[in-house]
């Protein structure tokens, strides 16, 4: 194939599963999977176009993901593009001649319109070109992002739908239990960054906080956040309820273990930290094939009259609703009683989505709550189902 292509006046360019064949004498190669590939290509003396999904690949997250449009599950923000070097530094001069450069990807089983690709590649592209086509001596992250605001200015003139992800505040948050508050870090993509915020129904305007360390919760409020430029508010506003509940703190008996791999931490269930649709951000616990069941034991007698499951459904991840809920209360911890079941059918969904499960009933004296999700077990297609949960709501 190659000497056929070469007949014609060309090169064969090949992604880096060409290596496993042994490379034809004058292929390229584009390596996708990571460095490793180009790295072995240029060793053998083979020019190169490193081109890893990592962060090279454009129809990934760019920002959180509860705020962004579908995309694949992944994440490359514009910083981590920015930071990108084709040449790797353990190259030799020789090795490092045959890297012919670096190359975006956009591949677009998410994207329906033209304004959809421009969502997902500006200001990505900006932010990639700056660094394949400047030295590294000249590259500098804290300028490129202080000339950024007149590229996007541009952007807006020629009508480019560009994505604001690099403006969005996100937040981290940590449970301190024996003070029985939450703490709540406030982030942004450019360097020392203006932000601030307001608790409750305020207004996020010039009169906002200025954040300059983790905010301290102790009891259930609206917090809403913005980078400022200029003393005003610069893209969406960062807005997030934190609800504290009868079973914060309170400790949790896994009647049925969780996977290895999503255990959140000790107090997941119980601490009011939310998950994103990003599963992998350390916040819930899941169960392969298993249904959930556990207990949760409110320390003393309580009056309580909902329960709130909260889940997630990624069906391209495997990721599935439960089938049903299941809430059983007992004051001594013995014997349980039912006091309310929703069951509800497997319904196609191609969107990740967050839902809370609600059962109501009348006001109950409960001091131990047993809660049962039911897992799908096997998709239509007959893949093993995930069933993922971050937080038991009890009031």
């Amino acid at each position: 194939m190659e000497k056929y292509i070469n007949s014609k006046g060309k090169r064969v360019i090949g992604w880096d599963e060409i290596l496993e064949g042994g490379l034809a004498p004058d292929a390229t190669v584009m390596s996708w999977r990571g460095m490793k590939g180009g790295i072995e290509a240029a060793d053998q003396g083979h020019d190169v176009i490193m081109t890893p999904e990592s962060p090279c690949y454009f129809n990934f997250y760019q920002g959180p993901q509860n705020e962004e449009p579908l995309a694949f599950d992944a994440y490359n923000p514009l910083s981590e593009v920015y930071k990108f070097d084709p040449v790797v530094s353990t190259m030799t001069p020789q090795e490092a001649g045959h890297v012919l450069g670096g190359q975006a990807n956009l591949w677009a089983e998410h994207l329906a319109l033209p304004k959809d690709s421009e969502y997902m590649i500006f200001p990505r592209l900006a932010a990639l070109s700056e660094t394949l086509w400047s030295s590294k001596e000249k590259r500098n992250w804290n300028d490129f992002t202080t000339r950024l605001f007149s590229l996007l200015k541009r952007y807006d003139y020629l009508g480019i739908n560009y994505a604001k992800s690099a403006y969005l505040v996100t937040a981290s948050s940590t449970a301190d239990l024996a003070n029985k508050q939450i703490k709540v870090e406030l982030k942004n993509e450019f360097p020392n960054p203006d932000i601030r915020y307001v608790l409750g129904n305020q207004t996020i305007d010039h009169h906002a906080i200025k954040y300059t360390s983790p905010i301290a919760i102790k009891e259930t409020t609206v917090l809403k956040a913005s980078l400022f430029q200029d003393d005003k508010p610069v893209g969406k506003t960062y807005t997030d309820t934190i609800v504290f509940h009868k079973a914060f703190s309170k400790k949790v008996k896994y009647l049925t273990p969780y996977n290895s791999n999503y255990k959140g931490d000790a107090n997941t269930m119980v601490n009011t930290i939310r998950g994103s649709k990003n599963f992998h951000d350390g916040q819930w616990q899941a169960w392969l094939v298993n249904d959930m069941e556990l207990v949760i034991d409110l320390e003393k007698v309580e009056s309580i009259e909902q329960v709130k499951v909260g889940a997630l459904e990624s069906q391209g991840a495997g990721v599935n609703f439960p089938i049903q809920v299941k809430v059983l209360i007992s004051t001594d911890g013995i014997k349980y009683t039912q006091v309310g079941k929703i069951i509800r059918p497997y319904t196609v969904n191609a969107v990740p989505e967050l839902k809370d499960f609600k059962i109501n009933f009348q006001k109950q004296n409960a001091r131990f709550v047993k809660v049962i999700a039911g897992n799908l077990k096997k998709s239509p297609k007959g893949e093993s189902s995930w069933l993922f949960v971050d937080e038991i709501l009890i009031d």
